[in-house]
């Protein structure tokens, strides 16, 4: 989330997006639904870092 608690993005893995071609693994950016592997947090972590430049 930003300073402003708008959500930047967050992956998931719960299964309600069967039309995700890596099922049931997505990620949510905004209101858009894209694809993403299985993600571990050290990931997560150098996302968040490179969205802060």
């Amino acid at each position: 989330m930003d300073e402003n608690q708008v959500m930047i993005f967050r992956y998931h893995n719960t299964p309600h997006h069967a039309e995700v071609a890596t099922f049931p693994h997505h990620k949510h950016e905004g209101d858009d639904i894209k694809e993403s592997p299985e993600i571990i947090l050290y990931q997560v972590l150098l996302e968040i870092a490179q969205n802060q430049r």
